[in-house]
């Protein structure tokens, strides 16, 4: 009897297991169905088309990836290095007609100033000035003023090792011998600078030199000028620089509006915006040639003032008859002012270019 009783029990707890095992395999399955079932209903309603529109889709999905990654290695083939972009010059977009200026139909020309004014005219410019320095312009004045006044441009380029003070010798060629005027003096340790105080960008550097505490009434001949450029702060190694130039004294007149350039001696740009005389000198015989040509061929038309005017540049040229051609060019070299007077030009902007490029390049 207790036999049957312990055998009734057992079967009843194998039974109670089974009917475990039968519920956890059936919530499993229908977890499953639920999950898939909410999958399936879900996905419909996030993209909205049928399978083979789904299908569709994903082969555009898969296309367009492609393009993308294709347009990604193309601009990785075609993208610039840094080096090019940080030294491409854009050049800027002007107005290229006369759209917009008023005209003048009975304009009459600006009369130029009949007096004579003497200038120093300088030619046959030389120079050992080279690697993170260079020579850009010189000019040379003389007024009850100020005296004597050697104007010199340097265009510097970062990392040069050099120094500078207020020391400098002027010389002039005398029977075939350098003779020296008295060494300026003016050694000041607070004066000594560096050159390279500029970081990673190229200057100009514009220095005046005094000359008349020596010599106020410059005669015509042959000089050399030494600047005092060393290549360490103690100032005691100096880099050896020189520049030779020949000055000749003129007594010059305004050319008219209308007058062509002959056999023009010098030229000299300077930015038109700038107060000081800073000024790049075309210092080779093609250079010269090449603006008398761009000068010459304007094409000039009597506007009014324009009420904008940007961007300019001013021309001086010494001609061998002793004549002063000058203008400043404005607006990308599409406005001229001349004698007082403003035009539309023709071909200025090939000028304005031109000064553009010798202004960036020097």
């Amino acid at each position: 009897m207790k036999g049957t009783k312990m055998k009734r029990i057992k079967n009843l707890i194998c039974i109670f297991l089974v009917f475990i095992i039968c519920f956890a395999v059936c919530a499993c399955s229908k977890t499953r169905e639920v999950s898939v079932e909410e999958t399936e209903s879900i996905a419909p309603q996030t993209i909205g088309t049928s399978a083979a529109e789904a299908t569709d889709t994903n082969i555009t999905s898969a296309k367009a990836a492609q393009s993308r990654a294709e347009i990604s290695t193309d601009n990785k083939q075609t993208k610039p290095t840094r080096s090019t972009t940080t030294t491409k010059y854009v050049k800027p977009t002007y107005a290229s007609t006369i759209d917009g200026y008023v005209t003048i139909p009975n304009h009459q020309p600006g009369t130029p100033d009949t007096e004579e004014k003497t200038v120093y005219v300088i030619t046959d410019v030389k120079s050992n000035i080279s690697g993170k320095i260079r020579l850009s312009g010189i000019e040379l004045t003389v007024d009850k003023y100020s005296g004597a006044v050697l104007y010199v441009n340097y265009t510097v380029k970062p990392d040069n090792n050099l120094y500078e003070n207020c020391d400098y010798t002027i010389q002039k060629l005398e029977n075939g011998q350098w003779t020296d005027f008295e060494q300026i003096r003016e050694i000041d340790p607070g004066k000594t600078s560096t050159l390279s105080k500029i970081e990673k960008i190229t200057y100009s550097l514009h220095e005046y030199y005094h000359l008349d505490k020596y010599f106020n009434n410059v005669e015509d001949g042959r000089y050399k000028l030494k600047p005092n450029f060393c290549t360490d702060i103690e100032m005691k190694n100096s880099a050896g620089y020189e520049i030779e130039f020949t000055v000749t004294k003129k007594s010059v007149k305004e050319a008219e509006a209308t007058q062509k350039i002959e056999n023009p001696v010098s030229a000299n740009i300077r930015l038109a915006s700038y107060s000081t005389n800073y000024t790049y000198t075309l210092f080779d015989s093609r250079q010269l040639t090449r603006v008398t040509q761009l000068y010459n061929s304007l094409g000039l038309s009597p506007i009014e003032k324009p009420k904008t005017l940007y961007g300019s540049y001013m021309l001086t040229v010494i001609d061998s008859s002793g004549y002063e051609h000058s203008l400043i060019l404005y607006n990308g070299g599409i406005v001229v002012s001349k004698n007082g007077c403003y035009y539309f030009a023709e071909n200025g902007n090939e000028l304005f270019d031109y000064f553009e490029a010798i202004h960036l390049n020097t």
